[in-house]
């Protein structure tokens, strides 16, 4: 909730990054936050950072080299979070990253947008409020729930995306991110795709059929909330997707291989869709349709947001279990 709002007020990228920094030191109670982006020749850049260390400006600027032994680099070389939680006694040592004199524990997390590296957040804490293994699945899934706002906040800088658009997905993604059912998840995904001109229908897999979850159509009528729990035979749908993370299918009526899921489909005028396969383990659980009605198919540059949506989808169902 506090990403959302930050996001909310705020209209410039680096304010975003500030005030999260701020709040994210606060809600972690650690010593010390750090923000470090990618340059072009692969050296981090501190840009922003939270502590009680005097002349805290004097920091911003540091610079770590591609080929440091830091483990912020090794982080932004293997993309996954380090945690250190004894740094005294690490072979891993901070020798040209910023490190608090207190700190006893350390954990430096990717940060990715829209699929790439963009930075490093690394946290700090004292032996007392000590970062342990049970915390790392759900900072991980903050950090990586900044990244979209973060990648929204620098798609909004630079082209005019529509600002009721763009809070739908603000919205969605915190709903996804805090619900505790799957009929809430679902209803953060389904919010996803107001006021878009995409029709969105999300399936669960039942043997050789696919029965409909949730439906959004901005042209549909209130006919469309009574197909929840509808059947539709998939066809070779499954084995189509398995290897993918979308789909595009284009021509619709020319298509044979998916059942009656394009009919579905092509009843309400859509010429072109994508099928987005959703897995929260290795298998897959459900499927995203996104069709539109345009002439123009649809592409994966269209949809990107929403798949990236899918990813925070996946990964609350994996860490939480939801209920039914």
């Amino acid at each position: 909730e506090s990403i959302l709002r930050i996001s909310i007020r705020t209209s410039k990228t680096e304010q975003f990054i500030h005030q999260f920094i701020n709040e994210f030191k606060k809600f972690l109670d650690c010593i010390l936050v750090s923000f470090y982006i990618r340059q072009d020749d692969d050296t981090l850049k501190l840009i922003e950072i939270e502590t009680d260390l005097p002349q805290r400006e004097s920091y911003l600027k540091t610079t770590i080299p591609s080929n440091s032994l830091e483990p912020i680099t090794q982080v932004a070389k293997l993309e996954q979070s380090i945690l250190i939680t004894d740094i005294e006694n690490d072979e891993n040592k901070y020798s040209m990253g910023v490190l608090h004199p207190k700190a006893f524990s350390t954990f430096a997390v990717p940060v990715i947008v829209n699929e790439s590296l963009y930075g490093i957040i690394d946290m700090q804490s004292t032996d007392e409020k000590n970062i342990t293994r049970n915390d790392v699945p759900f900072i991980n899934t903050v950090i990586k729930l900044f990244g979209i706002f973060l990648g929204n906040q620098i798609t909004r800088e630079k082209v005019q995306f529509p600002l009721e658009v763009l809070m739908n997905h603000y919205v969605a993604t915190s709903q996804i991110f805090l619900a505790k059912s799957k009929p809430e998840i679902q209803e953060g995904l389904r919010k996803a795709f107001e006021n878009s001109s995409f029709v969105m229908g999300l399936f669960t897999l039942n043997k050789n059929n696919i029965i409909l979850n949730s439906l959004f159509d901005p042209y549909g009528t209130s006919f469309d909330q009574t197909l929840q729990g509808f059947s539709i035979s998939s066809g070779n749908t499954i084995e189509r997707v398995q290897n993918k993370d979308v789909l595009l299918v284009t021509d619709l009526p020319a298509q044979t291989e998916f059942g009656d899921l394009l009919s579905f489909f092509i009843r309400r005028e859509c010429q072109s869709l994508a099928l987005i396969p959703i897995k929260p383990q290795s298998n897959i659980d459900e499927i995203l349709v996104i069709a539109s009605r345009s002439s123009t198919p649809i592409a994966k540059d269209q949809i990107k947001s929403f798949i990236e949506l899918i990813n925070i989808y996946e990964k609350k169902l994996s860490i939480d279990q939801i209920t039914q």
